[in-house]
């Protein structure tokens, strides 16, 4: 019997082939932020947040010399994406209030396009099963990043 992933749910099949790049953006901004930031703050962004759009605004403003506000204010601009895709999602949801929020909070761009199934529709399933792929990439991407940032040292050395 040959091995397939017919029998994992849509979702997490396919968010897989977005594994690789989510990883590369996220070892970027570990690189970017690490010097910045220090590791563990840049990871916890990283773990907090999910959102690439949000930090790398943030650590923009910051290594401009921008103060803690504007960059927090910068990354919830940027996070305000997600009130029209949460607006989009909301009629395809089930559930009582405590689950559509929790399968709300699992939404990202990739996992919005992949739930996505036309005519104002979205399977939730998948939008929640595509998740796990990208917040592991992203926040492991960011751990290697950290971890690269230390060894390698001063980003623009490298034209980073």
């Amino acid at each position: 019997m040959r091995w397939t992933l017919n029998g994992w749910p849509e979702g997490l099949r396919a968010s897989l082939p977005l594994a690789l790049p989510i990883a590369a953006v996220g070892m970027s901004f570990g690189l970017l932020a690490g010097p910045l930031l220090g590791p563990i703050p840049s990871i916890l962004m990283s773990a907090v947040v999910w959102s690439g759009t949000a930090q790398f605004a943030a650590l923009s403003i910051l290594a401009s010399g921008g103060g803690t506000a504007l960059a927090a204010g910068a990354g919830l601009l940027a996070n305000t994406r997600f009130l029209p895709m949460g607006f989009a999602i909301a009629p395809s949801m089930s559930g009582g209030p405590l689950r559509r929020l929790l399968k709300g909070a699992l939404l990202a761009d990739a996992s919005f396009v992949i739930g996505h199934r036309g005519g104002g529709r979205f399977d939730i399933s998948a939008v929640a099963w595509a998740a796990p792929v990208q917040y592991v990439t992203w926040v492991g991407g960011t751990v290697v990043g950290v971890a690269g940032a230390t060894a390698i040292g001063d980003p623009d050395r490298w034209g980073l």
